[in-house]
């Protein structure tokens, strides 16, 4: 996913385009990464987006938000039927493990179904 790293906006579209959901989640990533509010919306707004997808450490695009203190990407992740945040990473820990440490998100993202 090199090309990612080069943050070219046309180049991540045409590649979730033909290379769909999985690649779409390292997009995710990426524009999580760089505060790409832009992008991270309109991957999340595609039907084909798998939200849930983890990548090779097992983290999901939720894991993401939460270790860059993304609130609104949070908030809009936790809206979404895939996304669970229960589920673990590879270490065994859940992304809501992860809020709940010392820098906490959750009380910023209250209920998130609502």
């Amino acid at each position: 996913m090199l090309i990612l790293t080069m943050n070219d906006r046309e180049i991540i579209d045409l590649l979730v385009k033909l290379h769909g959901s999985r690649h779409a989640a390292d997009a995710l990533r990426y524009a999580l990464k760089w505060n790409e509010s832009e992008l991270v919306n309109r991957l999340l707004e595609r039907s084909d987006m798998d939200a849930s997808v983890p990548d090779s450490d097992g983290q999901t695009p939720l894991f993401w938000a939460i270790q860059y203190k993304r609130v609104d990407i949070v908030t809009l992740l936790l809206k979404r039927q895939e996304v669970n945040p229960g589920t673990p990473d590879r270490n065994g820990f859940t992304p809501l493990q992860v809020a709940v440490v010392p820098s906490t998100l959750l009380p910023r993202v209250g209920n998130y179904r609502s």
